[in-house]
């Protein structure tokens, strides 16, 4: 028994044991982001990616409230507050009242509005004129002069604007000097013609709103413009319709021909033919045919120099005279007050007011933030006006740039540049 176990023993230790590999499984190491991670167990792993999505969809939800916020506080604080700002900013400053930008903007565009449907109404005017072109020829071209006025001053929207603020502010501060003023009554008065012819009170307000004038504004406006009118009646006036006239004749030579000049001068003196040596020698085309005569005018029609001299001079007296055309004999013969023309007459009252105005704003003193050039340009976009045409005439102050007439005596040499 103890033999055959030995036996056993030896058989067993003479054949060596058979070794099984060994099986194990590894797993797969998978990082997450840059290397980081791999040492996770998947479900690690798996949690980590949630939190991540978790971070960045709460990330994105506050990037994006955000933006909504600022898009918010740019709409509603930082947009307006910046507008509010550039709109309190002073263009210019006359006595007490300060013009903003805000305002002149809103003006200028309502002035625009103005002319843009008065310029639609002449338009449609000439239309319906040119349908029979020879028998409406006169009244044609008094349209077509409209026109062309108005799209000049189309042209010059922004100072003109500014200049008739500038006034309006001249006026309402400045207009008890003359002992003029406007009652509630008067404005009252011309609100409800600018309502009537608005059509109402409703079309007034929508007029107001896409001219963007506050009623505050418009009353001013109203304001302004009845003070105009009574201060322009009262100067008017005062003008003397009778202006003194002087007239006279003269030869002109060049410049460089002053021995010339002082040749016909002495001939002249020497009792020579003033009318013939005019027609002999002058170059001013427009009297030498009339013996060097020009007729009557008034203070101002002529260049400086011959202006000063013809009027310091006494009836029948000869003088030379240099000016920028060159050497002027100059003969007086007549010297007169004469009633003014229609047209001269209106243009002293309307210079009397020109100089009222400026006059009163060297009282006041004009202060200008903005340069002309410079000015707010206006809205280009075609923009609806209530009944415009119809309020303007009545409530807006407006004023034309002067025009003063030429005469038809006025020699082409001295007629001033």
């Amino acid at each position: 028994m103890d033999t055959q176990s030995e036996k056993i023993a030896r058989r067993k230790r003479k054949t060596p044991q058979r070794r099984v590999p060994a099986v194990i499984e590894q797993r797969e190491r998978k990082p997450i982001a840059f290397g980081w991670g791999a040492d996770l167990t998947h479900r690690e792993r798996e949690a980590v990616k949630e939190r991540i999505a978790l971070l960045v969809g709460i990330a994105l939800a506050v990037v994006i409230a955000g933006l909504v916020g600022w898009g918010l506080l740019q709409d509603n604080v930082i947009g307006p507050a910046q507008a509010r700002s550039a709109n309190n900013k002073p263009v210019a400053q006359i006595g007490n009242a300060t013009i903003t930008t805000g305002f002149f903007k809103r003006f200028e565009q309502f002035r625009s509005n103005q002319l843009s449907s008065e310029l639609n109404q002449y338009q449609q005017e000439e239309t319906t004129l040119n349908a029979n072109p020879t028998k409406n020829a006169a009244q044609l071209a008094q349209v077509q002069a409209q026109i062309s006025s108005i799209q000049q001053s189309q042209g010059t929207v922004s100072q003109a604007s500014l200049q008739l603020l500038l006034d309006d502010q001249t006026m309402l501060q400045r207009a008890h000097v003359l002992g003029v003023t406007a009652t509630p009554k008067q404005i009252n008065a011309q609100i409800v013609v600018a309502e009537k012819n608005a059509g109402g009170k409703l079309h007034f307000q929508q007029f107001l709103q896409t001219s963007n004038l506050s009623y505050d504004e418009f009353k001013m406006l109203v304001t302004g413009d009845i003070l105009r009118s009574s201060i322009s009646k009262k100067l008017a006036a005062g003008v003397n319709p009778y202006e003194l006239k002087v007239r006279a004749s003269h030869i002109l030579v060049a410049t460089k021909q002053k021995a010339l000049a002082e040749k016909i001068l002495a001939e002249v003196k020497a009792g020579s033919n003033f009318a013939a040596l005019a027609k002999k020698y002058s170059t001013d085309t427009g009297s030498k045919a009339k013996g060097g005569d020009l007729g009557y005018f008034g203070h101002g029609t002529m260049v400086a120099p011959f202006d000063k001299a013809a009027f310091s001079m006494k009836v029948g007296e000869i003088r030379l005279v240099q000016s920028q055309y060159g050497w002027h004999i100059i003969k007086l013969t007549g010297r007169q007050r004469m009633h003014m023309t229609t047209t001269e007459l209106q243009t002293a009252q309307a210079t009397a007011m020109q100089s009222w105005l400026a006059k009163q704003q060297g009282i006041l003193h004009i202060q200008r933030f903005v340069a002309l050039n410079q000015l707010p340009g206006v809205v280009t976009t075609p923009t609806v006006v209530v009944s415009q045409p119809t309020i303007a005439p009545a409530a807006v102050p407006t004023t034309a740039p002067l025009k003063v007439p030429t005469q038809a005596a006025r020699p082409s040499a001295t007629k001033k540049p």
